[in-house]
């Protein structure tokens, strides 16, 4: 509901498809970054953050060029996150005063 009106009736499974985006953990970051080239998109220590539609596809690359991955996971988007999609900022928001 957003104002008033119905905005979405949907399984809460098919709110949280994937994102596009896979996170994975890796004792050599710098080296699965190089093989992975610009499919990268983040890195914070150990964990890549990479755009595919594939992960296993990411997981197989990555594994046939020696490079272990110790976790990986397709990232989803939070219920809170699909909400403040569909609905914007709220207008019940109390100002600075």
């Amino acid at each position: 509901m957003d104002a008033g009106r119905l905005v979405l009736t949907e399984d809460l499974a098919a709110l949280r498809t994937p994102t596009g985006l896979v996170t994975l953990r890796t004792p050599d970051p710098a080296r699965a970054a190089g093989v992975l080239g610009r499919a990268v998109v983040g890195r914070s220590g150990a964990v890549l953050t990479v755009r595919t539609d594939d992960p296993a596809a990411v997981n197989a690359h990555l594994v046939s060029s020696g490079i272990a991955v110790a976790e990986l996971a397709a990232q989803r988007r939070s219920l809170e996150q699909v909400v403040l999609e569909l609905t914007g900022p709220g207008t019940d928001r109390v100002g600075a005063l």
